[in-house]
This record gives structure tokens, C-alpha cells and sequence, in this order.
């Protein structure tokens, strides 16, 4: 038994979508079964529903959210709704529920909390980013420098001792601070790093005088222009991923 059931798009389509006969409030009821189904079968009797590309959905899709969310509380279950859209269209999308009221509280029934996911787009947020990941542990207790560097880790060596080397590498093009570094980029550069300082630990030069050697290497091998080019390409100037 899975603690949370979790659903995407995919999985819905082809669960309720697979069976196309009947009228639409044929396949709606089933729709609302199986999702029930799922968090009932859940060991905290909750559904996690991810949504993709929001900015594509119809009235129908928000009144089909709207009557799981009740149907789901008359029978005890949660729901838990994650909901992703492209922010360029996040205005347009709910400056076209603001022009009638009913369609107003439904998008508020349904779209309850509004977070942004926002990538790195200054030396703090580098920071921060790399003081978590040195914070962060396994099931061991172990931190990813502890593991891949124990040696280095035991001397002090943390991630976040890298902030000022790796930030000026990132923003070495004004374009790319503008547009912020999406946070996959910036871990895989992290992952890379480690992968290949891991091979110097407990060499005889010490790890923070070869770390600026090792992020050069780093930097042109682990995707980040790729990733900045294609951002860019996507006209994303907005700082979120």
C-alpha cells in the first residue's frame, strides 16, 4: 500500500480515457470512481493529482476537479492538487475566469494557493541552494560531500565554499543572469562536480585550491549552456522555471 496515490495526466487519460463508450457523464462518473479508488487503496487515504501545460484546461476539466474534491470529502478521502502552468499565459489564463463569476469561484475552488517555483537568479539563492545540499542527509546520515569526498568533508570542505567560483561562472553572460538558472542545470553541475572532485580527495593539494580547476571542467561538460540556450529559446525571462 503506497502511502499517497499519486496521478498525472498520462496515467488519468489512460485509466478513464481508455474506455470511450458511453456519454460523457458516463465517463465523468468512472472518472470520479477510480480516482476515489486510488485514495481509498492509499495508506493515508489521499490523492496527490499532478497537472501539466494548466493553461490548456476547459471549464469541463475545473468542474471535473471541482466535484472529485466534494466527492472525495463526502467520503473521507484528501486531495491534493499540484498544478503547473507557463507563466508567460498565468495572467491570461485567470484574467478569463475573472470575466464571469461562476467560472471565478470555480478556478478559486479549485486553484487555492498560488507558489512560484523560481530557479536561482542571484548569488544568495546560490548559496542558500548549496548550504541546503550540504545540509541535507541520507537515510545514514550522510551528506553528499560526506559521501563522495569524506576525506575533504572532514576538513572542512562544504559546497557552499564554492558560491563566489561557481556564481561567476554562471553569470558570465549578463543575458543569463537576466534570465535566471533553472535549478536542473544548476544541480547537475553540482552531481558533476562531485562525481569528478571525488577522484582528488585526499590528494595531497588540498580540495578548495582545486575546486576552481575542477568547476571549469564541469561547467563546459554538464549541459548548463544547453540548458541556458534553451531557456532563452523559450523566451522565459521571468526568472521561473
Amino acid at each position: 500500500m503506497t502511502k499517497i496515490g499519486r496521478v498525472t495526466n498520462t496515467s488519468f487519460s489512460g485509466a478513464v480515457g481508455a474506455y470511450p463508450a458511453g456519454k460523457t457523464p458516463d465517463i465523468g462518473l468512472r472518472g470520479l470512481r477510480w480516482f476515489c479508488e486510488k485514495a481509498r487503496s492509499s495508506e493515508l487515504r489521499t490523492l496527490l493529482l499532478l497537472l501539466d501545460n494548466t493553461q490548456n484546461l476547459k471549464k469541463g476539466n475545473l468542474e471535473f476537479i471541482f466535484d472529485l474534491r466534494h466527492q472525495m470529502q463526502a467520503e473521507g478521502l484528501s486531495l491534493i492538487t499540484v498544478a503547473g502552468i507557463y507563466q508567460p499565459t498565468l495572467e491570461q489564463f485567470f484574467g478569463d475566469f475573472e470575466k464571469n463569476e461562476s467560472w471565478r469561484k470555480l478556478s478559486l475552488d479549485v486553484f487555492r494557493r498560488d507558489m512560484s517555483f523560481s530557479c536561482v537568479s542571484n548569488q544568495d539563492d546560490l548559496r542558500l541552494t548549496l548550504e541546503c545540499v550540504d545540509l541535507a542527509e541520507d537515510g545514514r546520515g550522510q551528506s553528499w560531500v560526506q559521501f563522495f569526498l569524506p576525506m575533504a568533508y572532514a576538513k572542512g570542505f562544504r559546497l557552499a565554499n564554492m558560491t563566489d567560483a561557481l556564481f561567476g561562472k554562471l553569470s558570465a553572460e549578463s543575458k543569463w543572469l537576466e534570465l535566471g538558472f533553472p535549478s536542473g542545470a544548476v544541480f547537475a553541475i553540482i552531481r558533476k562536480f562531485l562525481s569528478l572532485a571525488t577522484h582528488h580527495d585526499g590528494g595531497s593539494c588540498s580540495l578548495d585550491g582545486l575546486a576552481n580547476d575542477i568547476l571549469n571542467s564541469v561547467f563546459e561538460t554538464s549541459g548548463f549552456r544547453a540548458a541556458m540556450a534553451d531557456k532563452l529559446s523559450a523566451d522565459v525571462y521571468n526568472g521561473h522555471i
